[in-house]
């Protein structure tokens, strides 16, 4: 995702720009400022998740429980789990997705796994300590929530330490509020967007990357 934000960043002939993110768009912000740091003139990460407990959701919501469903059901079962719908409505999509083979799906399930093995060097799976290190540019980090289990304040505290340069900011929003967030959004089955207070980050974006 790093690599297709950078490359698209190019396209559109954007010149150096401020990649900001939420959860996973937080890694992908690292992530797109690690792989071309001349596509990115600052980073605003927040909801960083990571540790032990996030990571090994992440990597079974996403990997492990496809590769069972699999094994068990069949593909076509796959394409009903929440992160595949995207490809079970599109019919093309669908067509190349049904026509892979199980073993090698479960196989590349499990190797994209890997890459959410918890660590004791590094709070954000696939960074390493010599990673955060490179990113020089313009970094303003959102600190994350002592109640939210999945972007915990701690790990975008340890993330500000292996960036010494960075600037970190308390959330606009209360403490609980990005779980009260998901629990809309479970209760009206979507139709409540989990996401609905990042706008309240706007103007501290704006006032950061117009310096």
């Amino acid at each position: 995702q790093g690599r297709v934000l950078t490359e698209l960043i190019h396209a559109l002939k954007l010149g150096p720009t401020a990649v900001t993110g939420g959860s996973a768009g937080s890694r992908t912000s690292l992530f797109a400022a690690l792989h071309d740091a001349s596509a990115v003139s600052h980073i605003i990460p927040f909801w960083i998740s990571g540790g032990t407990r996030q990571n090994l959701y992440l990597g079974g919501s996403y990997y492990a429980t496809p590769a069972a469903v699999a094994r068990m059901l069949g593909l076509a079962a796959v394409l009903e789990l929440p992160h595949w719908t995207f490809i079970r409505d599109d019919p093309r999509k669908r067509e190349a997705f049904l026509k892979l083979e199980v073993d090698w799906f479960i196989a590349k399930m499990e190797k994209w796994s890997e890459t959410f093995m918890p660590s004791d060097d590094s709070p954000v799976p696939g960074m390493t300590p010599a990673d955060f290190a490179r990113l020089t540019m313009p970094t303003l980090i959102i600190r994350g929530t002592k109640t939210d289990i999945f972007h915990p304040a701690h790990i975008s505290d340890w993330v500000h330490k292996l960036m010494p340069h960075s600037e970190m900011i308390e959330p606009p929003w209360h403490d609980n509020a990005p779980f009260e967030r998901m629990g809309d959004s479970v209760r009206s089955k979507g139709q409540i967007c989990p996401f609905s207070d990042w706008k309240m980050l706007a103007p501290a974006i704006l006032e950061f990357t117009s310096r």
